[in-house]
């Protein structure tokens, strides 16, 4: 992969920068000016290389991976869910004391000197 415009390593930036690839995996990273004219058991003359894809400047990232977990029975947004059912916008849900904030008190637990509010403008499945 060539002509990438920034591709973040994971742990830097480097601009104007190329990947070569072989069977699905990574074998070099860096800028451009730096790709090698050979790599022994990858490709003996760049030149020759099978695919050329050109990213027009793009940038690359790494294959991100959102690893977090949500405790169980924190809590739960019935309320919302009925009220969007009905129609509610984000902002009347918010409004009405809902959204992920809600959610993130009842997890976390009120903030002293702050009142918890939760989203009543619903009945709850029973």
């Amino acid at each position: 992969m060539t002509n990438i415009g920034r591709l973040w390593t994971g742990s830097e930036i480097l601009s104007n920068a190329a990947i070569l690839t072989k069977d699905e995996r990574i074998a070099w990273v860096g800028p451009a000016a730096e790709l090698p004219q050979r790599i022994p058991g990858v490709v003996d003359d760049i030149v020759d290389v099978d695919h050329v894809e050109n990213l027009g400047g793009a940038l690359v990232t790494p294959g991100l991976i959102d690893a977090h977990s949500h405790p169980v029975y924190a809590g739960n947004r019935w309320a919302e869910l009925t009220m969007l059912a009905g129609g509610s916008t984000a902002a009347e849900i918010n409004s009405a004391g809902g959204g992920i904030s809600s959610t993130v008190t009842v997890t976390r637990g009120p903030i002293p000197g702050r009142s918890a509010t939760a989203c009543a403008s619903a009945s709850t499945p029973g």
